[in-house]
């Protein structure tokens, strides 16, 4: 069984990008803060306004 995104062109990339954002956090902490607080804030942006503008 060979899914479709475990191709032998698309394996490296994501190797790098996660082996960099490793590298990153483990290097820079502040990097990690960095993408916890724009997760935070996307977050309850979304929660602000499905709260205010109920679909």
């Amino acid at each position: 069984m060979t899914r479709r995104y475990f191709d032998f062109e698309t394996i490296p990339f994501y190797y790098e990008m996660t082996s960099l954002c490793i590298w990153a956090i483990v290097h820079y902490p502040i990097f990690y803060i960095i993408f916890l607080l724009i997760i935070s804030s996307v977050e309850l942006t979304a929660r602000y306004f499905t709260r205010k503008y109920p679909f």
